[in-house]
């Protein structure tokens, strides 16, 4: 069937070998889509570990020259607030050679009573 997969690493450090050790059983299996490198990762080290864009950057490179065909995602981290969302000036195409990029908003947060529906359109 045409089902492919994208797999989840959880690495944000580079070619590193645990990088390396996670992507190579993938290699050559037609059923990858490509690979979900890291959660919202945090571009300043403020909130989480600091991850750099030339990080990305490296692991996309490597995953798109092991891997041809293979598609490169992150969801990207708010560095806004709720009410005024913002993903501008942190990773993109150019400084990482990521192709796919999401986000992820909370229309239910912890410590509120409602559902804050217009999250949404205010993040998207």
């Amino acid at each position: 069937d045409g089902t492919k997969g994208l797999v989840w690493l959880n690495e944000g450090e580079g070619v590193t070998q645990s990088f390396i050790d996670k992507v190579t059983p993938f290699i050559g299996n037609p059923k990858v889509y490509g690979f979900f490198l890291v959660d919202e990762p945090d571009p300043t080290g403020k909130y989480h570990t600091q991850v750099d864009a030339a990080d990305l950057k490296a692991e996309s490179d490597y995953i798109h020259s092991n891997v041809p065909g293979a598609k490169t995602f992150i969801t990207m981290m708010n560095m806004g607030s709720s009410a005024e969302p913002d993903f501008s000036n942190t990773y993109n195409h150019d400084n990482t050679h990521i192709d796919l990029f999401g986000i992820d908003p909370y229309p239910v947060r912890t410590g509120t009573d409602t559902v804050d529906y217009d999250m949404i359109d205010r993040t998207v």
